[in-house]
């Protein structure tokens, strides 16, 4: 097998980071332009009037920032594989249009790692009174706390994918990983609700640290997901 051929499965198995994320804006800046084309077309002066006014095309611009997040990280990613670490990118969950952005298989288990491009801080705040706590993820000033329960429900997916398996114990933990967000002087990474909130550098000690599987049991896992998974 040639090292072009080797390297075409492996990317097949292992999926590609950020792929349907940016298919998606491609598609949706791509369909405002034709829409425009045709305007001008209907509308010579008036729409080339109406297009300038608009400024440059905006469509799909969110997408294609979090393609650009899920590109870099999912680099990171692989980058890690001296270390032990096994990656799968961009799953197809079935039965759902939803996507799982990157799966770790790492020497301590699994880890469904969601990454964000969101501008502004990030804060973990106790909202909680003088009885009870309540933490909450906060992004710009605005509660994103949801996004947690993003990842407990991808992890669910992954349990259900290892039943059956050698490996239906296997630890199948969470993290929320924000690309360029600012972060408070001396921040660490925080946990919300068992799931771990940090940045990508942060997150390489946690994924790299030792544990209980070795470097068969983190193949066998590998293929196994890459199987009930498959890239969307």
């Amino acid at each position: 097998m040639t090292a072009e051929a080797t390297s075409a499965r492996a990317e097949a198995a292992g999926g590609v980071a950020g792929k349907s994320a940016r298919a998606k804006g491609e598609r949706l800046r791509n369909a405002q332009l034709q829409r425009r084309q045709q305007l001008k077309q209907q509308h010579p002066v008036l729409g080339r009037i109406g297009i300038a006014m608009a400024g440059p095309p905006t469509a799909g611009a969110t997408w294609l920032k979090g393609a650009v997040g899920e590109e870099r990280f999912g680099a990171a990613l692989e980058s890690m594989r001296d270390d032990g670490v096994l990656a799968l990118h961009d799953r197809r969950i079935p039965g759902s249009s939803a996507n799982i952005d990157h799966l770790a298989i790492t020497p301590n288990g699994i880890w469904v790692i969601d990454p964000k491009h969101y501008d502004g801080k990030v804060e973990v705040v106790d909202k909680g009174g003088w009885f009870r706590t309540d933490i909450r993820l906060f992004v710009n000033g605005r509660d994103r706390t949801k996004l947690v329960t993003g990842v407990h429900k991808q992890r669910a997916h992954v349990k259900r994918a290892l039943l059956g398996t050698d490996f239906e114990d296997a630890p199948v933990s969470g993290a929320l990983c924000f690309v360029d967000s600012d972060w408070p002087w001396f921040a660490k990474p925080r946990v919300v609700d068992g799931v771990v909130v940090a940045w990508g550098k942060a997150l390489r000690p946690i994924l790299t640290a030792s544990g209980a599987f070795d470097a068969e049991q983190r193949a066998a896992i590998h293929r196994r997901l890459a199987t009930a998974l498959p890239p969307k």
